[in-house]
């Protein structure tokens, strides 16, 4: 019987039970198992560092397509609109040409007029011409 503890008591008190709170548990590990685990966390954290990389690397591509589609719309969207403006261009002077031919088709009839005019009068000239005679 150990000296001052109780009856029923047990004889040593390194394993009676749970530790008692805020105290930890020291279990015997060896340095061989710390060291593999340690390789094994190294290991884990390369990995993770290579997927990081790797997918940092994939959207640094998503991102250098995405402004150069950017920039593809852009120019399109700069294209149409020099397009646009040609065809309003075309349209005014398509305009113009049809004002000159109006202008064009007036001054021919009155030319025409006239020549019609001027061609009358030059009978009646011939017929005074050859009543006189």
């Amino acid at each position: 019987v150990v000296r001052g503890a109780p009856r029923g008591a047990p004889r040593s008190r390194g394993s009676a039970g749970p530790p008692a709170a805020g105290k930890r548990v020291v279990t015997r590990v060896s340095r061989t198992s710390l060291e593999q685990e340690k390789k094994e966390i190294d290991a884990a954290k390369k990995e993770l560092e290579q997927k990081t990389a790797e997918q940092q690397q994939e959207k640094a591509k998503l991102d250098a397509e995405k402004i150069k589609f950017d920039a593809d719309k852009i120019a399109l969207e700069a294209e149409r609109k020099a397009l646009e403006a040609e065809k309003n261009a075309l349209a005014a002077e398509k305009k113009m040409i049809g004002v000159e031919k109006t202008g064009l088709e007036s001054v021919q009839s009155s030319y025409a007029a006239e020549k019609a005019k001027l061609e009358q009068e030059l009978e009646k000239a011939k017929q005074q011409a050859n009543e006189l005679q």
